[in-house]
C-alpha cells in the first residue's frame, strides 16, 4: 500500500538481503537456466560474473550433463572462473533419487558448489518424448535422499508453483528453502510444444497455463518456516517488492536475462539488473520500507482472482 508520510530516504535505505547465512547486495536470484555445452558455458560465465558484480546468488541449469559426462564440467564451473558469491548447481528430483547422494556430492564438491537446486518439473517431463513418466518413488525417496546431499538444498518448482501440503512435505524431507516457480512466468511446456508436430500440440494445448500462479503460490507457502524464493513472471523491481511483500524472501529471474543476453549481451543484463534494482529502491520509498525486511511487513491487497485461488482448500 502506498505510504504518503513515506519517511525513507532512498539514498539510505538498503537493498541488502540475507539468504542462507549469505549477505547479498540485492534479494535477486539468478535462477537456472542452463549448461553443459561450450556455447551455454559461455552464457553461464556472463551470468556468475554479473552475480559478482551486483552481490546476487546464482543457479546453475541442470548438472545431470555432467554426472553423465564429467567431460562437461567446464560449462558449470562458474565459481572459480567468476568469482560469483554464491553458486547453486541443480539437478531433477528424479535424476536425485536415480544417482543417488554420492555422485552428486562429488558433483558438488567439484563445483565448489554452495547449494543444490532439486527442480520438480513433471508436466515438462510428460511432454517430451523420450521424458520421465515414472514420479512414483519421489515422496519415498526424497526424504532419505535429501539429508545425505552435503549443501543445502533447494527445491524449486520450473513453472507450476508449490502448494502448501508440497512446502510443508518439503520442509519435513530436509529442503532448507524452496522455490515456488509459479505459472506466470517462462512455460517450459511451451519450450517443449513448439518442438512438436501439430497433432501433439493439440494434446498438450488445453494444460497450458497448467499451474498455481506464483503469488497465490508464495502467499501458501510461506507458512511452511523456509526462506521462499518468489518466482515465474517476475520482471521488475516493483514485481520483487511485491513478491517480498507477500512473503518471499527472494525474487528469482531467468527469461529476462536470457532475453538482454540475446538483445545486447553481457552489457545489456547489467542494465535490466541497474533498472530493475532502482525500480525497487523506488518501489521501498514509495511503501516506506527503508530496508528490506520492512517490505515483508507492507500491508497489501489482494485482488479478487489472487483472492479465490487463497479459498481452495
Amino acid at each position: 500500500m502506498p505510504a504518503p508520510l513515506s519517511g525513507v530516504n532512498q539514498e539510505a535505505l538498503s537493498t541488502e538481503a540475507l539468504f542462507l547465512g549469505h549477505r547479498f547486495g540485492l534479494p535477486l536470484f539468478i535462477s537456472s537456466m542452463t549448461g553443459g555445452t561450450q556455447a551455454t558455458g559461455a552464457f553461464n560465465d556472463a551470468l556468475g560474473r554479473l552475480a559478482r558484480t551486483f552481490r546476487i546468488p546464482f543457479g546453475l541449469g541442470s548438472i545431470r550433463p555432467l554426472l553423465e559426462d564429467p567431460g562437461c564440467a567446464g560449462s558449470f564451473d562458474v565459481k572459480r572462473r567468476t568469482g560469483a558469491p554464491f553458486v547453486a548447481a541443480n539437478i531433477g528430483a528424479v535424476q536425485l533419487c536415480r544417482f543417488g547422494s554420492g555422485p552428486l556430492n562429488r558433483a558438488l564438491e567439484l563445483l565448489d558448489a554452495d547449494a543444490l537446486f532439486v527442480h520438480l518439473n513433471v508436466i515438462q517431463e510428460l511432454a517430451q518424448p523420450q521424458g520421465d513418466r515414472d514420479f512414483s518413488a519421489l515422496p519415498r525417496e526424497l526424504p532419505g535422499v535429501i539429508p545425505r546431499i552435503e549443501r543445502p538444498v533447494i527445491v524449486k518448482e520450473t513453472g507450476a508453483g508449490l502448494d502448501r501440503a508440497t512446502a510443508s512435505f518439503l520442509a519435513d524431507a530436509g529442503a532448507v528453502a524452496l522455490d515456488v516457480a509459479g505459472c506466470g512466468g517462462s512455460s517450459f511446456l511451451d519450450v517443449e510444444m513448439a518442438h512438436m508436430v501439430s497433432e501433439a500440440q493439440d494434446v498438450w494445448e488445453p494444460f497450458r497455463g497448467w499451474g498455481i500462479p506464483s503469488a497465490a503460490s508464495i502467499l501458501v507457502c510461506s507458512g511452511a518456516g523456509l526462506p521462499l524464493i518468489g518466482s515465474g513472471g517476475l520482471r521488475s523491481g516493483l514485481d520483487l517488492a511485491r513478491a517480498i511483500a507477500l512473503g518471499a524472501d527472494f525474487g528469482g529471474v531467468a527469461g529476462p536475462l536470457v532475453k538482454a543476453w540475446s538483445d545486447g549481451g553481457e552489457a545489456t543484463m547489467e542494465r535490466y539488473v541497474e533498472r530493475l534494482a532502482s525500480q525497487l529502491r523506488s518501489a521501498m520509498v514509495l511503501t516506506g520500507a527503508a530496508h528490506v525486511q520492512a517490505l515483508s511487513r507492507v500491508p497489501f491487497r489482494l485482488g479478487p482472482e489472487l483472492a479465490r485461488w487463497l479459498e481452495v482448500p
